[in-house]
């Protein structure tokens, strides 16, 4: 299991080498070393890390708030969950 950002970067970040992989490029990346993607999936969408950065301002309320609203991305699809600009990639991978 890997998790790695997914371009483009949302959040500059002058400490990564580049701004992460998608499932092809991660995919081709380990099929070098006999490994197949078994699953995958995105997380934390564009939408979620604004909730988040707009609960931080809530104070002490705002900490409790952010687990259910990231809660929210597991009702949609991949396919929803990639067009919303997510901020990382998750892949479960096995040995050919």
């Amino acid at each position: 299991m890997i998790s790695v950002p997914h371009p483009p970067e949302i959040f500059p970040n002058p400490g990564h080498v580049r701004p992460g992989y998608t499932k092809g490029e991660l995919g081709s990346l380990f099929l070098r070393h006999h490994f197949r993607v078994l699953s995958y999936d995105y997380f934390l969408t564009l939408p979620t890390l604004r909730r988040v950065v707009a609960a931080q301002e809530l104070g002490m309320i705002g900490q409790f708030i952010p687990v259910g609203w990231a809660d929210r991305e597991r009702k949609l699809s991949k396919l929803e969950k990639a067009g919303q600009q997510p901020y990382g990639l998750a892949c479960l991978f096995q040995r050919d």
